[in-house]
């Protein structure tokens, strides 16, 4: 599978996705993720910075999904597939450099809007816990969640 340059970008301008997966009892787990990186042949990193629900979700049923939303624009999509857990030595550079590059875009931001309103606020990604793993989503559909237009609306 191929994933459009618009989806992936649509993606990586949020930085964070809904990932939902299964519990040991079937149920629904959802909980908020920093997205890393998609790659054309469909492939996603996830950073979890907390190593609780969603990796032990994982261990068991690796079906997984990732949501992206706009309230602002009506768009948004879900990227169903199968998730591992992988650890830090056997991540690809590519996706560890986009996550050091983030985080140093995320604190330079936040340090130059804190000088120009005059504030004084923390750097909470400087105090973010060590990373333990990433998850590597292997995407096999995806689900376009816009409304359909007004000419492709059957009527009745």
């Amino acid at each position: 599978m191929k994933i459009e340059k618009d989806i992936i970008k649509y993606f990586t301008k949020n930085h964070i996705v809904l990932v939902s997966t299964l519990d040991c009892n079937a149920r629904i787990y959802s909980s908020i993720k920093g997205l890393v990186y998609i790659s054309e042949d469909a492939k996603a990193y996830i950073v979890d910075l907390f190593h609780n629900n969603t990796f032990r979700n994982i261990q068991k049923d690796n079906r997984i999904s990732l949501t992206a939303v706009s309230v602002y624009h009506f768009k948004g999509y879900v990227l169903q597939g199968i998730a591992r857990c992988l650890q830090i030595e056997d991540i690809p550079n590519l996706v560890k450099n986009k996550w050091e590059e983030h985080l140093v875009s995320r604190i330079s931001e936040r340090i130059i809007k804190n000088l120009q309103d005059r504030t004084v606020f923390g750097q909470p990604e400087a105090e973010l816990p060590k990373i333990k793993y990433f998850i590597e989503v292997e995407i096999e559909n995806i689900i376009n969640l816009a409304p359909p237009k007004e000419k492709e609306i059957e009527r009745v």
